[in-house]
């Protein structure tokens, strides 16, 4: 989703829908409703940019191989075969959109494909996230089957301006749902030790960690629930499977101010924009400076996307 439209793409056809975001409950009588057939069914992605251009990937049922750039007509403007493996996509400032590839990533800018290649022969990048305020795309950084089952500790920073693409280690590792970005841009990464690690997307320096839940460890199925990052309406939320609850954790003062319990073990999340009834909270007083665990520790609180290769 991404200027105002929603982007559907459906593997099994190979289908793509493209509608507005306001009407996207009354699916194909919405108006302004822009759809195509990719060559051939897929695993892919594609996304609409405030323009018209609409970036869709290509493949078949054994392997992906690029993007394809098309206008508002259908017809294509530029595309690029050299992202195989194509997998995940994110939007930066100035419309620059990142998508992941088994040796790197693909950026289109300033009207064309640009190849970035991963400093490792099999550095995979799959899951990316982007920020309106920010030139710098994070993503995942796997190289090697063990680190897509355990997780890696490596962040990929993919800078649309200058072509490059900066390796950040962090002192924990992670997996694909840990990803998120602060309101200012900053990357946010949930580690396996329970702490949110904020990146400076310019220089990749690390400058915070926010501890919210106990440390974990990545399940052997990518289906299964993990704790999971979410950046919505000025906040980071993270799920609490092992607990059953959600926190809302305000990066810039360092703080869990909200969490919340559940009936259920949480797996996913999304957030979305409109009205609800008022409930009570499960709990009414913030979490200080969150300096240590066993504040932390007071409350209750305390890894389906399809990911294809993953």
């Amino acid at each position: 989703m991404h200027a105002g439209r929603t982007v559907l793409f459906d593997d099994g056809t190979g289908t793509v829908l493209s509608l507005d975001s306001s009407s996207v409950s009354a699916g194909p009588d919405a108006g302004h409703v822009r759809g195509l057939t990719a060559s051939t069914p897929h695993h892919g992605v594609g996304v609409e940019l405030s323009d018209g251009i609409l970036l869709v990937s290509e493949g078949d049922t054994e392997q992906r191989s690029g993007v394809r750039a098309l206008d508002a007509d259908g017809h294509e403007l530029a595309s690029s075969t050299q992202c195989p493996g194509v997998h995940g996509e994110a939007v930066a400032a100035n419309e620059s959109v990142v998508f992941g590839c088994e040796d790197g990533a693909l950026v289109w800018a300033d009207g064309g494909f640009t190849k970035i290649a991963s400093p490792d022969a099999d550095g995979r990048l799959g899951t990316l996230v982007g920020s309106d305020a920010s030139d710098v795309i994070l993503a995942d950084y796997t190289a090697t089957e063990r680190t897509l089952a355990e997780g890696t500790s490596l962040v990929a920073l993919i800078d649309t301006r200058a072509a490059t693409m900066r390796l950040v280690e962090l002192p924990t590792t992670y997996t694909f749902r840990s990803l998120a970005r602060d309101a200012d841009g900053s990357g946010v990464v949930l580690g396996t030790d329970g702490a949110l690690h904020v990146i400076e997307p310019a220089t990749g320096r690390l400058t915070g960690a926010v501890p919210v839940v106990d440390p974990w460890h990545a399940p052997e199925a990518w289906q299964d629930p993990r704790p999971t990052a979410l950046t919505f309406d000025g906040s980071v939320y993270v799920t609490d499977p092992a607990r059953r609850s959600v926190h809302a954790v305000d990066v810039q003062t360092a703080r869990v101010w909200r969490s919340g319990t559940l009936e259920q073990v949480p797996n996913e999340i999304v957030g979305v924009t409109g009205e609800a009834a008022e409930v009570s909270p499960t709990h009414e007083d913030g979490h200080g400076d969150h300096g240590d665990h066993d504040e932390h520790d007071a409350h209750d609180a305390h890894d389906a996307h399809d990911h294809g290769d993953h």
